[in-house]
């Protein structure tokens, strides 16, 4: 397990597999904030006109947030959050 961990852990050191770690959590952060849950959100905060881009913005702090602590945290829940973007292979290696 241990020699799995420090493979992950190597992968993503480079600049570009942390740029695209942060990348794709960004862009997972607006789809799903942005889109996906917005409706759901807007009934639940009883708002009476749309609020997309407030959404999208949230969506996309948030997904920052975690795709920094992804790329640059030493912990084995960064290795996890980092896990989907290196089985993707939407890191340049």
């Amino acid at each position: 397990m241990e020699n799995q961990v420090s493979f992950l852990r190597e992968q993503r050191k480079g600049v570009g597999a942390q740029i695209g770690v942060i990348l794709f959590w960004v862009v997972l952060g607006v789809v799903l904030l942005g889109a996906v849950f917005e409706p759901y959100l807007q009934k639940l905060l009883s708002l009476p006109e749309r609020h997309n881009d407030l959404f999208i913005a949230l969506g996309a702090a948030l997904g920052f947030c975690i795709g920094a602590y992804a790329a640059f945290g030493n912990s084995r829940l960064a290795v996890v959050l980092a896990f989907p973007v290196i089985l993707l292979g939407f890191l340049p290696f």
